[in-house]
């Protein structure tokens, strides 16, 4: 990489990312991988000629792209992801569950199994999505009392 921006990229116009793509691979194959490197004890390319009967295919059909997170589910039964909040069943209140977010989609999974899956809130911030109530949530839930404004008073008691 130090290479390709110190070498090829200086100096050089690009109409779009396309171009400069096609710009970088033209590069990568004439100069880069024709030039031998001292960690192999020769050019890329000719390392690839010698490897390439031994190489397999790759499966045609690719796995999924997702981030997994560890999560506790909070009093209101939901879990953080990204900003946004997502409901889960009550009973896993102060559990820790499994979060996958995949592009599109969030999935909860408790002890290895799906609990819920929600549409992925884009393009929003401090939003949540919650599930119809039916599906796990016994009640509604207010939002915390400092957030509608309201006064708390703490007691605390000394003994």
């Amino acid at each position: 990489m130090h290479g390709l921006r110190t070498t090829s990229l200086p100096g050089r116009s690009f109409s779009s990312f396309d171009d400069l793509n096609a710009q970088a691979l033209k590069w990568c194959v004439e100069v880069a991988n024709a030039k031998p490197k001292r960690s192999l004890g020769m050019a890329p390319e000719v390392a690839y000629v010698m490897e390439k009967p031994y190489l397999t295919s790759l499966s045609i059909v690719l796995p999924a792209v997702y981030e997994v997170f560890e999560r506790v589910v909070d009093l209101y039964g939901f879990v953080s992801v990204d900003t946004n909040r997502y409901s889960t069943p009550e009973r896993l209140v102060s559990k820790t569950v499994t979060v996958y977010k995949h592009y599109a989609s969030i999935e909860i999974h408790y002890k290895r199994t799906l609990v819920a899956s929600h549409p992925r809130l884009l393009g929003v911030r401090d939003a949540r999505s919650t599930l119809p109530r039916a599906s796990h949530h016994t009640q509604t839930h207010a939002s915390p009392a400092f957030a509608t404004g309201a006064v708390v008073v703490w007691s605390i008691s000394c003994s």
